[in-house]
């Protein structure tokens, strides 16, 4: 979960949420995760997340390239 504080007007929009932690890791874009993993990798899904939030308040999770 995640917090945004944003005067959001109603309008549908893609927010990414990445993760860093303590030792200064990021979560990596996708692209730099299939560089490292291929393309076929589906385990570990470790990258930026995408979230598509509708006009009706309604958030789903996308990807996007």
């Amino acid at each position: 979960r995640f917090y945004l504080d944003i005067d959001w007007q109603g309008e549908a929009m893609l927010l990414q949420s990445r993760a860093h932690d303590e030792t200064g890791y990021e979560q990596p874009t996708t692209t730099q995760l299939r560089d490292v993993r291929g393309l076929n990798s589906i385990y570990h899904n470790n990258c930026i997340q995408t979230w598509w939030v509708k006009s009706n308040g309604e958030a789903e999770n996308v990807e996007i390239s």
